[in-house]
């Protein structure tokens, strides 16, 4: 049908002969032609507009991706921030306690309890304690027989129990007597007691 022809430009000379021929007809045809070419335009533009919109909600879904991006690395950035702030504190921290244990051992117990922050754990003390004393105890007690026998973990925490007394139960030739003078030792050389 010539309705179809409607982009072509011989259309609207073809209507206006048909007009000639028989008016109303040729009216109709033109009015009819004028509105399919009016709905076509409005079609074309109505889908210009959605594939605008479309083009938009993907541009702006793309930004909102790399602002998330954003947010998500500046949130990585500021934690590994954290991080190595709270590492440097309790690096601060462990050599702060490292001299405490040096200049006043007696103390570093009380030291710890009031100025806990929660960045060194309780037992991260205690560990550290019993390293120090174990350093000590390795440093300042003389070999025998030409080697040096360290004490166990057991040994080291009754050696660094410097308030209050002790009580040493273990089996025979387990090192008792051992300890006990090694305590005795760590408690008048280097606690000064």
């Amino acid at each position: 049908s010539l309705l179809d022809l409607g982009e072509k430009s011989f259309v609207p000379d073809v209507y206006a002969i048909i007009t000639r021929l028989d008016t109303e007809e040729g009216e109709r045809l033109s009015k009819n032609f004028d509105e399919v070419m009016t709905l076509k335009r409005e079609k074309k533009q109505q889908l210009i507009e959605v594939e605008r919109l479309a083009a938009q909600k993907r541009e702006a879904e793309t930004r909102e991706r790399i602002r998330q991006e954003q947010v998500r690395k500046r949130a990585e950035e500021l934690r590994l921030i954290e991080v190595e702030r709270l590492a440097a504190q309790k690096d601060a921290m462990v050599r702060e306690l490292h001299c405490r244990f040096e200049s006043d051992f007696l103390s570093a117990d009380s030291y710890f309890q009031e100025l806990h922050t929660g960045i060194i754990t309780e037992q991260e003390f205690e560990a550290e304690k019993y390293s120090f004393v174990k350093n000590w105890i390795s440093a300042n007690i003389p070999s025998r027989n030409g080697s040096k026998q360290l004490p166990d973990d057991e040994q080291i925490a009754a050696i660094a129990a410097v308030h209050g007394d002790i009580q040493v139960v273990a089996r025979a030739g387990s090192g008792k007597t051992t300890t006990l003078v090694n305590r005795t030792l760590f408690l008048l050389k280097h606690c000064r007691i």
